[in-house]
């Protein structure tokens, strides 16, 4: 798959803080890499077809867009789903901590941008 400059992440209403700010740390790291900033979005009618990264926790949404093998504590899953025709990225994880280590897990798997670059010699 191939994620287009800018694409955007959808991040559901009640996502807890800490999640959302490694989403900002993914926001960065994307523009790093395609070299264009990606918005976040928190309604999925805002979604029209292009890819999309959406970052779950596991009880949050809907769930037909869960991976039934990311049950356990702090599990975590990276899968692409096709959700209303569109092709999606799901950063997934059954709590706060799973779904923090798919993001970075995401991050330097597909973009090769490891955790905490920023901090590197």
């Amino acid at each position: 798959m191939h994620l287009a400059p800018g694409v955007p992440i959808l991040v559901p209403a009640g996502t807890p803080p800490s999640v959302r700010t490694a989403v900002a740390d993914l926001q960065r790291d994307l523009e790093k890499v395609p070299g264009q900033p990606s918005p976040v979005i928190a309604d999925p009618t805002e979604l029209r077809g292009s890819p999309v990264i959406i970052v779950l926790l596991y009880s949050s949404t809907r769930p037909a867009w869960h991976e039934p093998a990311v049950a356990d504590r702090e599990a975590r899953g990276i899968h692409v789903r096709e959700i209303d025709g569109q092709t999606c990225i799901v950063l997934e994880g059954t709590d706060p901590r799973g779904a923090i280590y798919a993001i970075y897990s995401f991050s330097d798997e597909f973009l090769d941008v490891p955790p905490l670059w920023y901090r590197a010699d």
